[in-house]
C-alpha cells in the first residue's frame, strides 16, 4: 500500500507498506535537519510484514503550524493494521505533551467516501497538541499488513520533500532467499545490502542541507522527477504484475445479456473503429469517474463489468473493464494497460507499484491506445500526463511497451482575429480559436460549464493592455466527435490615443503561463523548469479609423535558442497592421543550467507585447 505524507502538512512525501529501520541516534533531534525519518521495514516470505516509523520534527516557521497539527495514514483495514506506538510534544517552555488516545481519528478515507462499496480504505489522523514555533514533535507508528496484497505483493517507496532539511534513514529486513527488487535516485542511496545467515539486510539514507520553502520556484518539475526516492518491491518484474493483474481479473469482462445489448444499441451499425469509438464515448459519458489512484491499498482488481454497469461509476479500471466488455460484445480485441498518468518524465527507478496510478485501454488491431475516464478525451486522444510514458500490457503474457511519444503536430494552438480602432480609441476585437485534439482536452475542461465560460473569458479580457469585456462562443465541450473550437468578441471603450498606445492583444486562452511568470526573479534556479513541447501561433490584424494610417511600428522579433523560439513579423499596410508570432516550445523540462535560454525567449515575448504602436490621419495632396 502506498502512504503520502501531505507536501503541506510535512513537506515529506512517504508511502510505504510495511516496516523495521536504521540505527537511531539517542537524541534525533540534536540533528540540525528540520524533519528526521527512520523507517523501519520487515517483510515476511508471504508478501506480509510490518512498517514501523518514526518521524521527529521541529517547527520552524509559523506558516508551518496549521499544517503541523495533524499527520494522517492511510490502511485497508482487509489487510492491514494500524497503531499509533509513541506520540507526544515537547513545548517551548519544556513540557512534554502526550498524544491523548482519543486524538487518533480512523474514518473512512477519501477514496472510500467518493466510492461507497468499491474502496474499503481507511484513514488515521494523529491529531497533535500544542504546535508552535518551536515546538518538537515526535511519532512513531506501527501498521501491520496482516494479509498480502495479492495482486501487487509487497511495495514501498520514500520520499523526502526537496525544499526542506531532511534525513531518512530506511532499514529493511527479509529473507536472503526472498527476491526483493529497490531503486534509488536524486540523492537517497542504498548505503548497506548484505545477508548474514538466512537474513538481507538493507539499508538507505537520504540527507538534504541548505533547502527551505523558499526555494520553491514556478513551474518546477514534477515532484516524482526531483525528489530523493527508494523503492523496494516483491515484485520480481513488471511483467510479475502484470500477470497477477491478469489471473484476477480473468473473467471480469464477461459478455452478459445487458452488456450485449447496450453494445447493439450503442454502437448501431457501425463496426471496427466506429464501433468502438461509439461505445468509448458512451464510456466516457455515463459512469461516472472516481478518481482513485490505482494503489495496493485502493486495489488493482476491477470490479465486474455488470457491476460497474449497474453502479453507473468506477475508478479506472473498472471503466476499463466494462469497455473491454462492450468491445468483445462487438467482437474488438482490445488490453487492460497499466499507466503513471503524470507530467513526470523519468522513469521509476525499479519494478514497484509506484510506477503506476492509472489503467487505460489498448486496441490492437487499430494499435491505438484510448483513456476513458476523461469526459473530455476523445477517442484515441492522449494528454500530456500519457505521451511517451512506459504501458505495461497486462495481458496472458504481459509485456511493457511505451506509449508513442508527443509530435510536434500533436500540440498546436492559433488564435486569428482582428481588431478595429475607432475614431475615440474604442477597440472592437473578434477571434477564432482552433487546436489540436491533445490541447483541446485541457480548453474542454476549462470551458465544460457557462459559468466557467464567462468567468474565464472576464478574466481573459480584463488583463489585456486595454481591458475589455467580451463573450466567447464554444463548441459543445463534452461532444467529442466535433473538433473543438470557439470564438470570441470584446470591447475596450475608448481605450488608446493615436499619439501612442501599447500594442492591443486578443484574449489569450493558449495552454501555457504567462510569459512574465517566468521572469522576475533575482536567485540562481535550482530546479529546472517543466514546460511540455507546444507550438502557439497568433495571427491579428488591426485596423486604424478611417483616414488614418500606423505611423509607429514595432521591429520584427527573432529569438532561437535550445529551449525553443520566438518569432513576430508585423506588416504595416497603411491603414492595418497585421501581426504574425509563434512561440515554439521544443523541451519538456530544462535543467537550471538552461535557464536563461527560458528567459531570453519570454523576456522577448514581454518586451515586443508591451511595444507601441501609434497612428495618425493620411495627408491629403
Amino acid at each position: 500500500m502506498r502512504r503520502y505524507a501531505s507536501l503541506i502538512l510535512l513537506s515529506v512525501i512517504v508511502s510505504t507498506h510495511a516496516a523495521v529501520a536504521a540505527e537511531s541516534p539517542l537524541d534525533p533531534f540534536a540533528s540540525d535537519a528540520e524533519i528526521v525519518f527512520h523507517d523501519e521495514v520487515e517483510v515476511n516470505d508471504d508478501d506480509t510484514g510490518t512498517f514501523t516509523e518514526t518521524l521527529d520534527r521541529t517547527i520552524q516557521r509559523t506558516g508551518d503550524i496549521a499544517g503541523a497539527g495533524q499527520v494522517s495514514y492511510v490502511f485497508d483495514p482487509e489487510h492491514q493494521t494500524f497503531k499509533l506506538l509513541q506520540g507526544w510534544v515537547d513545548t517551548t517552555d519544556g513540557v512534554r505533551l502526550n498524544v491523548a488516545p482519543e486524538s487518533v481519528m480512523v474514518r473512512p478515507s477519501h477514496a472510500a467516501s467518493s466510492a461507497p462499496g468499491f474502496v474499503s480504505t481507511m484513514t488515521a489522523t494523529i491529531v497533535l497538541p500544542q504546535i508552535t514555533v518551536g515546538a518538537k514533535v515526535h511519532l512513531r507508528v506501527e501498521r501491520k499488513t496482516v494479509r498480502a496484497f495479492e495482486a501487487t505483493g509487497f511495495n514501498t517507496s520514500f520520499y523526502l520533500s526537496p525544499v526542506r532539511t531532511g534525513d531518512f534513514y530506511v532499514a529493511v529486513h527479509v529473507s536472503k532467499d526472498k527476491p526483493l527488487s529497490i531503486g534509488a535516485r536524486n540523492g537517497f542511496t542504498v548505503v548497506r545490502d548484505e545477508s548474514l545467515e538466512d537474513r538481507r539486510f538493507i539499508e538507505a539514507e537520504a540527507h538534504l542541507r541548505n533547502v527551505s520553502p523558499e526555494d520553491q520556484e514556478v513551474h518546477m518539475p514534477p515532484l516524482d522527477d526531483i525528489v530523493p526516492l527508494f523503492t523496494l518491491s516483491t515484485l520480481k518484474d513488471y511483467a510479475d504484475l502484470g500477470r497477477r493483474y491478469h489471473a484476477l481479473a480473468d473473467g471480469k469482462d464477461a459478455v452478459t445479456p445487458e452488456i450485449q445489448a447496450l453494445a447493439d444499441q450503442v454502437a448501431g451499425s457501425q463496426t471496427g473503429l466506429a464501433a468502438a469509438r461509439a461505445l468509448y464515448n458512451w464510456v466516457g459519458g455515463h459512469i461516472r469517474y472516481l478518481a482513485v489512484d490505482l494503489s495496493d491499498e485502493a486495489g488493482y482488481i476491477p470490479h465486474p463489468a455488470s457491476a460497474v454497469l449497474a453502479a453507473g461509476y468506477g475508478d479506472c479500471k473498472d471503466q476499463v473493464v466494462l469497455l473491454q466488455a462492450l468491445l468483445k460484445a462487438k467482437g474488438i480485441a482490445s488490453e487492460p494497460v497499466i499507466v503513471k498518468w503524470s507530467e513526470a518524465q523519468l522513469d521509476w527507478p525499479a519494478p514497484e507499484t509506484g510506477a503506476f496510478n492509472h489503467m487505460i485501454i489498448y486496441l490492437p488491431e487499430f494499435d491505438l491506445y484510448a483513456n476513458p475516464t476523461d469526459t473530455f478525451t476523445p477517442f484515441g486522444v492522449l494528454d500530456y500526463g500519457l505521451v511517451g510514458k512506459p504501458a505495461l500490457h497486462a495481458t496472458a503474457t504481459p509485456v511493457m511497451r511505451r506509449i508513442p511519444s508527443l509530435k510536434p503536430q500533436d500540440a498546436q494552438f492559433s488564435t486569428t482575429g482582428t481588431i478595429a480602432i475607432a475614431e475615440d480609441g474604442s477597440l472592437s476585437g473578434t477571434a477564432r480559436v482552433s487546436m489540436t485534439p491533445m490541447l483541446g482536452v485541457y480548453l474542454r475542461r476549462e470551458l465544460s460549464t457557462d459559468k466557467q465560460q464567462i468567468t474565464v473569458m472576464r478574466n481573459a479580457a480584463a488583463h489585456l493592455p486595454q481591458p475589455a469585456t467580451g463573450n466567447l462562443q464554444v463548441t459543445k465541450p463534452d461532444d467529442l466527435e466535433t473538433p473543438f473550437s470557439f470564438s470570441m468578441t470584446w470591447r475596450a471603450p475608448q481605450a488608446v490615443k493615436p499619439a501612442g498606445f501599447v500594442l492591443p492583444a486578443m484574449p489569450d486562452f493558449s495552454p501555457n503561463p504567462s510569459p512574465q511568470s517566468y521572469l522576475g526573479s533575482s536567485k540562481p534556479r535550482r530546479f529546472g523548469a517543466f514546460f511540455g513541447p507546444k507550438t502557439l501561433n497568433w495571427r491579428l490584424t488591426l485596423t486604424a479609423p478611417a483616414g488614418q494610417n500606423f505611423t509607429t511600428v514595432p521591429a520584427d522579433v527573432h529569438v532561437t535558442n535550445e529551449t525553443g523560439s520566438y518569432d513576430a513579423h508585423y506588416e504595416n499596410a497603411g491603414g492595418s497592421l497585421t501581426i504574425t508570432r509563434t512561440l515554439v516550445l521544443k523541451q519538456w523540462v530544462v535543467p537550471a543550467a538552461g535557464y536563461g535560454a527560458v528567459e531570453a525567449i519570454f523576456r522577448a515575448i514581454v518586451a515586443d507585447q508591451g511595444a507601441i504602436v501609434s497612428i495618425a490621419r493620411t495627408n491629403k495632396t
